[in-house]
């Protein structure tokens, strides 16, 4: 994905046609890996009754949740979150292509120049590395007063991506980036657990779970 970015922004402006070959390309051959060489593992020893699955049972399982305002409230909280995070590729992706400046870097006689497309690129990438490289270092430490862990992760998070919304500098869109992907993680594993914590399994009516034994 890293390599797919950096290869889309870089080269977008110029051969955009170029990369949508190619991307037609690897679409009709992850189609052929998956048809072909992806099998399932799991085998079914019985079969789902009608009755799990009928639209009364549905609207049941929707309407527990319904119930849960916990649920509820986490759920509106991520879809803010999701909200902030998707205006890279969307409000931060337009500002930069139409109002960052061009920079120009020249070294040993090798000249380089930065765009608002290639700029984009840069930081997914810068954001992508620290997600790869820091995640399990960080979710060793948050355990401990957790909560406020991630609240201050939210912060940085906000913080971080409403700064990028509003600069065109490159130093402070890369400072901005940084500080965006130590909140991203410091909140995604807390919210990951919680997540899994405030989910009532008692409350599930759908389908029962299968014997594969």
């Amino acid at each position: 994905m890293m390599l797919g970015i950096i290869l889309g922004g870089w080269f977008f402006k110029e051969n955009m046609f170029n990369l949508l070959i190619f991307l037609v390309f690897l679409s009709i051959l992850t189609a052929i890996l998956t048809t072909k060489m992806i099998t399932e593992t799991l085998i079914l020893n019985t079969r789902l009754g009608k009755n799990n699955m009928n639209s009364k049972n549905v609207f049941k399982s929707y309407k527990a949740i319904i119930g849960d305002y916990r649920f509820i409230l986490f759920t509106l909280g991520g879809i803010m979150l999701m909200s902030i995070e998707f205006q890279r590729d969307n409000y931060i992706a337009v500002r930069l292509t139409q109002d960052f400046s061009p920079i120009s870097l020249v070294s040993n006689n090798i000249s380089l120049s930065i765009d608002g497309f290639r700029m984009l690129s840069i930081l997914t990438v810068v954001n992508m590395l620290f997600i790869i490289l820091f995640t399990s270092v960080v979710s060793k430490y948050v355990n401990q007063f957790r909560e406020k862990k991630m609240y201050i992760g939210f912060l940085l998070f906000t913080i971080g991506y409403a700064v990028c919304s509003i600069s065109n500098n490159l130093i402070i869109l890369l400072t901005a980036t940084v500080i965006l992907s130590i909140g991203e993680l410091l909140y995604v594993p807390i919210r990951q657990s919680i997540l899994s914590e405030i989910i009532d399994e008692n409350k599930y009516n759908g389908p029962k779970k299968l014997d594969t034994k």
